[in-house]
């Protein structure tokens, strides 16, 4: 006999008539760890016709990887940023410092010119939205942007610049760490579509602790990591940091760890469908223990490259109780200046931790193509901003026209990036949705009371949804812009979310 479990779900008509609809799933499907979202559909009486789980509610539609289902500060308050600021009231570094769930949103674009100071989030459970800032979008420029100890959070459309003020410092552009004295592990993030850059040591690094503090559950996709200086390296993972996702990314003129360099204690990763240029060494490499999937990821060497295979597995002996027998590998439809290439190199690299198989079963979207056809898609949809930075569009150039090469001071690269402010949208009612998308929606654009209610019922690309037939989810077809709403796909990777900016109601997206 079939177990079952029951979900009740209220559903509340526009007549404000109510009825509890039971639902059988069978205890297979059940996981009660996380939130979940479920599609009913309803004849006129209420009754169900079909029902199915969608699947944990992701941090947005398109999250991907081992970062992808947490939920930041979906469900706390609002912290709009109001100056510049590196710390006070309206700063980012106010908002982070708070200890409840919170969404950080803008208004008018900024830079945070963050000088020596390095910006620290320590508290759980917060979102970045950098979309929605107007202009040339949020960027924090300076000394190092790091998570220190914090869980659960999504940061988005943020551009991170290291600089001159790191100099010979040793720090990255950004760091996420569970180190030092008092700051615990950090257990889940996911950063999409930003830019990390101009970090003095690496662009990015994560690292647990020795004493078995870990990094965890952690996603980058969509960026671009660029153009270190100094020491000019790009990735590194280690120390007890593990399930990391690295999902279709950029990398550009960094001088070592190219696509990264997996370090000891990092058991589980998975890296998909990256681009890599111009690396001096191997810009995969391998070393301790590490046990993950190198799919579909193109290399193109630059004139700096002095290595045969992409891959190399890099040590010679163990390392205390991380052994090299254990590292296991499973590499596919990986690509080296045009040609397949999924070889390893390393005088202690042997078949037997070879893979024929996924080893994580994340879920995570794999795009099978040639290096040509990988190459557009990234590029078409990596960086920080609707509008790419200047800065941005140079390391997009150099993968493009193999051209470029390793810088050590912003005076060598094209420079800091004009930042514009732009033209905050109309919002009457103080409630974190622009007027125009009120409008379209049928909400009232002057009272805040419906921030919090759904619409009975509204059209979107000619499918009416209700309260009764559709809870939760995205509505396809909208992007805001310039004050207007429009279907077309002028930024077609761009994703807009008012389910956070409006406690879950609204739900705004184009992808």
């Amino acid at each position: 006999m079939k177990n079952v479990m029951y979900l009740f779900v209220l559903l509340v008509s526009s007549t404000l008539f109510s009825q509890q609809v039971k639902l059988g799933i069978s205890n297979a499907d059940a996981n009660f760890g996380g939130s979940y979202s479920f599609k009913i559909s309803l004849d006129d009486n209420l009754e169900v016709v079909s029902g199915f789980k969608l699947g944990e509610l992701k941090a947005f539609p398109s999250a991907d990887g081992f970062g992808k289902f947490k939920t930041g500060g979906r469900g706390g308050d609002i912290i709009k940023i109001t100056n510049n600021n590196t710390s006070g009231a309206g700063s980012l570094k106010a908002a982070l410092d708070l200890t409840t769930p919170r969404i950080i949103i803008g208004g008018q674009g900024i830079r945070i010119d963050a000088g020596s100071n390095t910006t620290s989030a320590t508290e759980d459970d917060f979102s970045i939205l950098g979309q929605t800032f107007t202009g040339s979008g949020i960027t924090h420029y300076g000394n190092m942007f790091e998570v220190l100890g914090a869980s659960n959070f999504i940061i988005r459309h943020v551009e991170f610049l290291g600089g001159d003020s790191q100099a010979d410092s040793g720090r990255d552009a950004l760091r996420i760490i569970a180190r030092f004295t008092g700051n615990p592990s950090i257990d889940g993030g996911i950063l999409d579509h930003c830019s990390f850059m101009w970090g003095d040591d690496e662009n990015i690094s994560m690292a647990g602790d020795t004493d078995g503090r870990f990094v965890k559950n952690i996603t980058i996709q969509n960026s671009i990591v660029g153009e270190a200086f100094r020491s000019a390296k790009g990735i590194l993972l280690f120390d007890n940091s593990y399930r990391i996702s690295l999902l279709n990314n950029l990398s550009t003129n960094n001088k070592d760890r190219g696509m990264a360099r997996i370090s000891v204690g990092t058991a589980s990763y998975e890296i998909i469908n990256n681009l890599s240029y111009n690396s001096d060494w191997a810009p995969f490499q391998l070393t301790w223990e590490n046990v993950g999937d190198y799919i579909g990821n193109v290399d193109v060497k630059g004139g700096n490259a002095q290595y045969g295979n992409q891959i190399v597995f890099g040590e010679s002996a163990n390392n205390g109780s991380f052994t090299i027998e254990d590292s296991r590998l499973y590499a596919v439809g990986n690509y080296l200046d045009g040609a397949s290439q999924n070889s390893v190199s390393g005088s202690t690299w042997s078949e037997d931790y070879r893979e024929t198989s996924k080893i994580h079963a994340t879920g995570s979207r794999v795009i099978s193509s040639t290096a040509e056809d990988l190459g557009t898609f990234v590029l078409a949809n990596v960086g920080a901003n609707v509008s790419t930075s200047t800065i941005e569009q140079s390391q997009i150039d150099d993968y493009t026209n193999k051209t470029g090469s390793y810088s050590t001071e912003e005076s060598q690269t094209v420079g800091l990036p004009t930042h514009t402010a732009g033209t905050e949208p109309t919002d009457t009612d103080s409630d974190h949705i622009p007027d125009a998308w009120e409008i379209a929606m049928g909400l009232d654009e002057d009272s805040d009371a419906d921030a919090t209610v759904k619409p009975d019922s509204f059209t979107i690309d000619g499918i009416t949804y209700d309260n009764r037939e559709y809870t939760g989810g995205s509505y396809n077809g909208f992007i805001y812009s310039g004050g207007t709403l429009t279907g077309s796909n002028l930024y077609d990777w761009r994703e807009i979310y008012w389910e956070d900016l409006a406690n879950g109601f609204q739900t705004m997206h184009y992808e």
